[in-house]
């Protein structure tokens, strides 16, 4: 559109006219949750009183009737909530999408198969749950790539909601370069590997042997290991222009990434602990959580422009 020049004219163009209705989609919801709140607070009390004989024979009725409206306004907030995020995601988000890059596709209830998750063997952690939302795909500089927020979790108990195993940012692109080995680019801190034979941590997702590579990088050593099925294969996709924009792009985005080539793709990961694309509460036009959307959507498509995908 005529006349963008920054994120103010972005919002105040393409953002604003939704707002009024998004506000009050928010409030809604918003109301919704504080009426279920009140009622499934005062259950409590009205069953103390019935108990006790204060409500006298209507007391059986009354709990019934405190129960149907708790369950009544979690049904109407639940139905009201979702509404408000879909529309949030359709009218906001996905204008971010379009404007930045014409082409984007933008699903926010799928995430990338759970295959390409174990195959990348980026977070090699046994998993009992594999949940994600807002898939991103297209094709950018030759590179046709997807990405999703990912939420992986182990369990370890019934009633235990799950220890988070990977939660953030998981990417994924086919390189036009063929290459059949692995590579496996992990922060020295998180190595994907047993210490020994007895460690049972990565037994349950298994990857072929590999070896370490010498990287004669200082800077990069610092911060990653490097591990590969075949060194020749490793030093043509990690090579020192590879690392140098590693340790570029970890710094300017203030998060770690691992990284690996497997089998002809390419892939990446970032841990975030917020959700990427949500509404903030009923407030659907603070400009600076949509900002920060804004950048999180340059941040996927430099993935491809600072480590040179296209280039390989």
């Amino acid at each position: 559109m005529e006349g963008i020049k920054n994120f103010d004219d972005f919002y105040e163009q393409r953002l604003q006219p939704y707002m009024a209705n998004l506000r009050e989609q928010g409030s809604n919801a918003y109301g919704w949750g504080i009426a279920s709140g009140i009622f499934f607070v005062l259950i409590i009390p009205v069953m103390a009183w019935t108990v006790n004989g204060g409500a006298g024979g209507f007391g059986g009725i009354l709990i019934l009737l405190m129960l149907a409206a708790t369950a009544t306004c979690v049904y109407y907030y639940t139905k009201a909530k979702e509404d408000y995020e879909d529309n949030y995601k359709q009218q906001v988000i996905l204008q971010i999408f379009q404007f930045i890059h014409p082409g984007l596709e933008y699903k926010p209830e799928l995430c990338i198969n759970h295959k390409d998750y174990v195959n990348s063997s980026l977070c090699r952690g046994w998993y009992d749950d594999y949940n994600g939302e807002d898939w991103i795909g297209g094709n950018y500089k030759g590179i046709n790539f997807k990405c999703c927020e990912l939420d992986v979790r182990h369990r370890s108990g019934s009633r235990n909601s799950g220890a988070i195993v990977y939660r953030g940012l998981f990417f994924a692109a086919p390189l036009p370069i063929g290459f059949s080995g692995g590579t496996y680019v992990w922060t020295k801190d998180n190595i994907q590997l047993a210490a020994s034979i007895a460690e049972e941590r990565y037994r349950m997702l298994p990857m072929p042997e590999v070896v370490r590579v010498d990287c004669r990088n200082g800077e990069f050593e610092k911060h990653y290991v490097v591990y590969t099925t075949d060194v020749n294969e490793a030093s043509y996709l990690v090579n020192q222009q590879i690392m140098e924009a590693v340790v570029q792009f970890k710094t300017q985005i203030g998060r770690d990434i691992s990284i690996s080539f497997v089998a002809g793709i390419f892939y990446a990961a970032i841990p975030f602990d917020e959700n990427l694309f949500e509404p903030k509460g009923n407030e659907p036009d603070d400009k600076e959580a949509i900002k920060k959307y804004f950048f999180t959507v340059l941040l996927i498509l430099s993935i491809i422009n600072k480590l040179q995908l296209d280039k390989l």
